[in-house]
């Protein structure tokens, strides 16, 4: 009786070792939500380190840390709309396709490094929430596109011009959906099983204009492009391990 109440300790402090283990998130500061400076203008991506671009594009940073009732890079209210963050009071701001405007192609990626490198054979449930920004006033056209999503890599990516990443995304928003919601934050998630030794992640949209489906969703009269609101950054390992024993076990 005393060996199999050893045993069956043995097993519930694994457990639960397993189950912290599980529940730790390797993106670090998922949510923007640590600063370096109050953003003023754009392209200040880096102020929300470890996060940084890594094309020639230029993520903007917003965040409500100035207290002020109207920035165009505060929170909730900002040049390209209006939108409470979905944790806190920052998030990042990325252009996915510029619809009718002098850059077809154009793209922005979000990359950070990873707080440890994923172990091989091991599941992670991977998260993201996006929000599809609307600007002030009638003259925009407010385009929504259908994918959006992460490359989980070895190394880091790095490309110099503002074009797509010629990468698949191993993580992406279902093909058929557009990402139209202006009021409601959107989840973006799936599994990923490891090779190794992947410890970085690239957001954004990996397909190029032939692949890129998109709607005019708020009709206007100028500039149009799908630009969007990224933020709650996740990957966690989430592999079943001691939770697939039975009761019969």
């Amino acid at each position: 009786m005393k060996r199999f109440f050893y045993v069956c300790l043995i097993l519930l402090s694994f457990r639960k070792g397993e189950e912290a283990f599980s529940q730790t998130n390797l993106v670090p500061n998922p949510s923007f939500e640590t600063y370096t400076t109050c953003p003023y203008q754009g392209s200040q991506i880096n102020y929300a380190f470890p996060w940084y671009s890594p094309t020639g594009g230029s993520p903007d940073y917003f965040n409500g840390c100035d207290g002020s009732a109207i920035s165009s890079f505060g929170v909730p209210l900002n040049w390209p709309g209006y939108q409470y963050a979905k944790t806190g009071m920052a998030y990042v701001g990325i252009y996915c396709y510029d619809w009718n405007g002098s850059y077809p192609d154009l793209k922005e990626y979000l990359q950070v490094k990873l707080t440890d490198s994923l172990i091989a054979n091991r599941k992670y449930c991977v998260s993201f929430y996006v929000n599809l920004a609307k600007p002030h006033g009638p003259a925009y056209n407010v385009v929504a596109i259908t994918k959006i999503g992460m490359f989980i890599s070895d190394t880091a990516v790095s490309d110099t011009t503002t074009y797509t990443l010629p990468y698949t995304a191993q993580i992406q928003s279902p093909a058929g959906y557009y990402l139209s919601d202006t009021v409601n934050w959107m989840e973006i998630s799936g599994t990923y099983t490891a090779h190794g030794g992947e410890k970085y992640i690239t957001i954004g949209n990996f397909n190029i204009i032939s692949d890129t489906i998109c709607i005019v969703h708020h009709p206007g009269l100028q500039y149009s492009g799908a630009y969007y609101f990224i933020d709650d950054i996740s990957v966690v390992d989430c592999t079943v391990g001691v939770d697939e024993i039975t009761d019969d076990n």
